[in-house]
């Protein structure tokens, strides 16, 4: 963590934050009360200041009506220099934390200017109290960790800091950013990821239909021969890389030119994916998720609102993608039976396409017609038990539990209707092969068929899965940085002010006050051993805070 050393006296009019386990009680809540009795309790703008002479000790002041402050410092109980010298190498344990608070005059607060320096000065909205102060030292005080003091640690470095995260994070509206300029930002990076995506899941699909010919011959071998005719006979005693290449060529050849499924897949995709970017980019804008919205709320810092954005995205357009998928590849290639397809080879008007309808013979025909029918089958099962879960609302938000259910739920439906339309292809043909082997061959083809199918899914969900969740992940990211850009205001590159904000007079947004404290505690001096982690941590301890304070803080007249 970053260790910032720090250490003050308290002043003779300081008194201690005394906090019980319970809000609303205890001596800091009755002078809060007394102020807001009277309606001094209103904070109009808070500032870090930094003590000039010795240790840089940080403390926050509230500036409250009719010329009255508050300040609100950490130091620790006790002050013996042992145990200021182990924690200074860095072997410390923690003490007992005494923050303070004290209520100061307009004579008071000039003094203390001339011996301090300003380093935060930020003009707070008009429902900024007092309160909202004491419920930050309140949760500080309920952490085991970050309710102790630590001179490396949990210093007045880091209660400075957590006050005024915490404060700013309750009284600021989050200012989302307009859907459409983020859309108009996001559209033109679709179409490029769509082509990707598109191309690598046609490669992929062929791949497991080759590799599903692969898991058949490795699971019979030569127990299909009595079935088998001479050609394919010929054809299934070929090395498996060669009928794989062949089979590819030839599902290539009826998925892209028969059909143009390609084509129409990318663009359907692209233009589904375009249209429902405006909803989707609204819904997580608006909180129009529950369980988003309740995420949002527990965080403290705005830059880690991309996490829950990105697996809302991540969800959506996962969803999105397998519905018009599944919808087109069944519409498009769905559009001619295997029937129809021998047809066309017998019929075809070049020689070079009759004579493949008079090489390959009834035998392997009748394979290839229960191939492309019984692809076919699945794809309209997948799709309808798809559109049966999204109807149902039983998709799971989480990507990844999706994805596994989509290939457990769709991919079984696909099965089961494969392995009928494989059958009746077979029944059909049967009389006019007439072949009694030959029914008996696939008579032990049907006895394993839902063992091959799960080896299929298996391998699938890996080569296709992987890679479409691996594809919209980085779609998703580039959304929320898009997102994320637009809420940061569109130039993360301007520089930080180095003390105050451009307008005095305008409230300081939240945005703003987070940058200009990740500056501070990426910029002050660490000594030597820190690292990123250490300060992952200390933004770690700051949120624990926040969501105790969000969680307890009720005002005072709802408690009484």
């Amino acid at each position: 963590m970053p260790k910032f050393a720090s250490l003050s006296s308290a002043g003779v009019n300081n008194k201690r934050m005394k906090f019980f386990s319970d809000w609303g009680e205890g001596p800091v809540f009755d002078w809060y009360r007394a102020l807001h009795a009277s309606g001094a309790d209103v904070v109009d703008r808070l500032q870090i200041r930094v003590e000039n002479n010795g240790i840089p000790h940080r403390f926050v002041v509230a500036f409250l009506p009719e010329g009255k402050y508050a300040r609100f410092d950490r130091r620790p109980l006790t002050r013996e220099p042992g145990p200021m010298l182990v924690e200074a190498f860095g072997v410390a344990q923690a003490r007992e934390a005494a923050d303070d608070y004290d209520e100061l005059t307009d004579a008071a607060f000039k003094t203390l200017e001339k011996t301090t320096t300003c380093e935060m000065n930020l003009k707070m909205p008009s429902n900024t109290t007092l309160l909202h102060i004491i419920s930050a030292c309140f949760s500080l005080s309920r952490d085991s960790h970050a309710g102790c003091y630590h001179l490396l640690k949990y210093n007045c470095y880091f209660f400075s800091w957590t006050v005024v995260m915490i404060v700013s994070r309750h009284t600021h509206q989050l200012l989302m950013p307009s859907p459409t300029r983020v859309v108009q930002r996001l559209t033109p990076k679709v179409k490029n990821l769509t082509e990707s995506l598109t191309s690598k899941v046609i490669e992929r699909l062929l791949d497991a239909i080759s590799w599903g010919l692969t898991v058949f011959r490795e699971k019979f071998g030569r127990k299909l021969d009595k079935g088998l005719g001479k050609r394919e006979l010929f054809f299934w005693k070929i090395p498996i890389a060669t009928i794989n290449w062949v089979l590819r060529l030839f599902f290539t050849g009826i998925f892209r030119s028969l059909h143009g499924a390609e084509k129409t897949l990318r663009a359907r995709i692209e233009d589904t994916i375009k249209k429902h970017l405006v909803p989707v980019i609204t819904s997580v804008l608006n909180y129009q998720s529950t369980a988003t919205e309740e995420q949002i709320k527990q965080r403290l810092w705005v830059d880690d609102f991309s996490e829950d954005f990105r697996d809302l995205i991540h969800g959506k357009i996962l969803q999105i993608f397998w519905s018009t998928a599944l919808e087109t590849l069944a519409a498009d290639y769905g559009r001619t039976k295997g029937e129809q397809l021998i047809t066309k080879f017998k019929n075809h008007p070049k020689l070079s396409g009759r004579l493949k309808y008079h090489i390959c013979g009834k035998n392997i025909l009748q394979i290839i017609q229960m191939l492309n029918d019984g692809l076919i089958a699945a794809m309209f099962a997948s799709r309808d038990k798809f559109n049966e879960l999204e109807r149902s609302q039983a998709l799971p938000s989480d990507p990844k539990e999706m994805l596994k259910m989509v290939f457990e739920e769709a991919f079984k439906a696909g099965n089961e209707a494969s392995a009928l339309a494989a059958q009746e292809v077979i029944e059909n043909t049967r009389d006019a092969i007439n072949n009694p082997l030959r029914d008996d061959m696939w008579k032990e083809v049907w006895a394993v068929w839902d063992d091959i199918w799960v080896q299929i899914r298996t391998r699938t969900h890996t080569m296709i899965g992987e890679l479409v969740d691996q594809i919209l992940t980085d779609m998703a990211q580039i959304a929320v940085l898009d997102i994320m850009e637009e809420i940061r205001g569109g130039d993360t590159t301007k520089a930080a002010p180095a003390n105050g904000f451009t307008s005095p007079d305008a409230v300081t947004p939240l945005i703003e006050i987070q940058k200009e404290i990740h500056r501070y505690i990426r910029s002050a001096p660490i000594i030597e051993g820190s690292n990123t982690a250490d300060v992952a941590s200390l933004h770690s301890a700051m949120t624990r805070a926040w969501i105790h304070s969000r969680d307890t803080y009720k005002p005072l007249t709802k408690v009484m």
